[in-house]
């Protein structure tokens, strides 16, 4: 079973973006990614994102599992070779969806 981890993007020592990843089974489950706002769209998600693959792989992972929302990344997920195996649609409210992403390492 591969073993929790996390991975932070730092920058003259602040935090400037991070990402959680919890083992369950032979899976990783991404709980949490951001990126400081000002940090967006330049490539920081993609690198952690990047990141935490190489390491959900290390520790034994065969895929990851990640959950988003329409006003959140589902385009970020798609453009990282994610695909969307389940949906939700008005939730948690009326005209949002919530997505689950997987991708096979």
């Amino acid at each position: 079973m591969p073993k929790s981890f996390a991975v932070t993007l730092r920058e003259k020592e602040a935090a400037r973006g991070g990402l959680v990843a919890e083992g369950v089974g032979d899976w990783m489950v991404f709980t949490i990614l951001w990126v400081e706002d000002k940090h967006r769209r330049r490539g920081f998600g993609t690198s952690l994102l990047r990141a935490a693959e190489v390491e959900a792989k290390k520790r034994g992972a065969i895929g990851i599992l990640v959950d988003t929302y329409s006003f959140q990344a589902p385009g970020f997920y798609r453009k990282t070779g994610y695909a969307a195996y389940g949906q939700v649609d008005d939730f948690p409210e009326a005209g949002m969806t919530w997505f689950r992403f997987k991708k096979l390492l």
